[in-house]
């Protein structure tokens, strides 16, 4: 009954400030073997759906920390998951109990 876990490919770091996020997105099997593929500095807050549309697929995994706007960026990342792009393993109920988006 032992299941194999799923391989997850990317992962998209999210540091989120009122005003502006910076993001990493990682590529490779295991952390250890891990590349990163791009990084985004001080992207204005107000771009993070559009920049979601454009720089996740579905199957990436994002990593938000915990910090005071957090529920407020998941339900922006929720959105764009809805609209069918971007974002996605997670449902919006389990990404928000966790403070971690998918």
């Amino acid at each position: 009954m032992n299941q194999e876990p799923d391989i997850v490919e990317r992962v998209i770091g999210l540091d989120a400030h009122p005003d502006t996020f910076t993001a990493a997105i990682l590529r490779g099997p295991t952390p250890a073997a891990a590349i990163v593929e791009k990084t985004f500095n001080k992207v204005p807050m107000a771009q993070l759906s559009n920049w979601a549309k454009k720089h996740t697929n579905v199957g990436d995994v994002i990593v938000l920390e915990a910090s005071g706007n957090s529920f407020q960026v998941v339900r922006s990342l929720a959105a764009v998951e809805a609209e069918g792009a971007g974002a996605g393993e997670l449902p919006v109920g389990e990404a928000q109990g966790s403070a971690r988006q998918q």
